[in-house]
């Protein structure tokens, strides 16, 4: 849908949709309205159809719409989430709505680190790609065994040459996740290594 019918189609609810700022506010503010208005009522026979809806021949059946606790509970949720500001909306979006709406640089999340995931000590692969005329495969073993205590001769590497370029992968014995990032860091700030992945 187009801005203009999330917007004329908010009118039709009722909603003022003047504080979204975007396409995707407006589409997050209809998809909320119509999981609402789903949820909002139970469909409920009268007591004297014996839990069956019963009509006669052109006569509209008896119905009588109630809504329970749990959705009263819903729909007070729902109406004060939409009035809330877009920026509260934001702060209470999850990881995954963030990533979905590219929001999501790990540089700034609170969490955790992606390292500080992973279950220590372990032998971590680390690839670095760098120039075939630099001796890269040995300034990685030196650098990387430098850090982690290792022998640099008894790291476990292997290289593939392609063109001007040489992509060696080196199996780290790490301790710890600072010890990882150290090893990164170090890899990074080496001119001569074109991608330290």
């Amino acid at each position: 849908m187009s801005t203009g019918e999330l917007r004329k189609e908010l009118a039709m609810m009722g909603v003022n949709a003047d504080d979204c700022e975007d396409r995707t506010d407006l589409e997050r503010k209809v998809t909320r309205i119509r999981r609402g208005n789903f949820l909002e009522g139970q469909v409920k026979t009268s007591s004297d159809a014996g839990g069956y809806l019963t009509k006669k021949r052109g006569e509209l059946p008896s119905v009588s719409v109630t809504a329970s606790d749990s959705q009263e509970s819903k729909a007070g949720a729902f109406d004060q989430a939409m009035h809330q500001s877009v920026e509260e909306q934001r702060a209470q979006a999850s990881k995954f709505d963030a990533t979905i709406q590219g929001q999501l640089d790990h540089l700034k999340s609170k969490g955790q680190r992606v390292f500080d995931l992973l279950e220590y000590p372990c032998d971590h692969e680390i690839k670095i790609v760098g120039a075939k005329e630099s001796d890269i495969e040995d300034n990685v073993r030196a650098i990387i065994g430098g850090i982690t205590g290792a022998d640099p001769k008894s790291l476990v590497t292997s290289s593939r040459e392609k063109g001007k370029w040489v992509s060696v992968s080196v199996m780290a014995p790490v301790q710890s996740s600072d010890m990882l990032y150290d090893c990164y860091s170090k890899l990074q700030a080496e001119r001569s290594f074109r991608y330290v992945i």
